[in-house]
């Protein structure tokens, strides 16, 4: 399946993929990242599904 990751482009995932998976496919770091659908945050072990748009956030922080 393919997932569209804004400002990346299109991504091929296996089918059972979820959002964790696909975080560790473009190589970002789970704790530094909240990921968006559909306008609202998302779990990392929720699943992706065909044709998904995807927007992942980096987190900052300091102090």
């Amino acid at each position: 399946m393919e997932i569209n990751v804004e400002g990346v482009g299109n991504v091929r995932m296996s089918t059972d993929s979820h959002v964790s998976d696909l975080v560790k496919e473009l190589d970002h770091h789970l704790d530094a990242i909240i990921v968006v659908k559909d306008g609202r945050p998302v779990p990392l072990d929720h699943p992706l599904e065909d044709g998904d748009t995807i927007k992942v956030l980096s987190v900052v922080s300091g102090g």
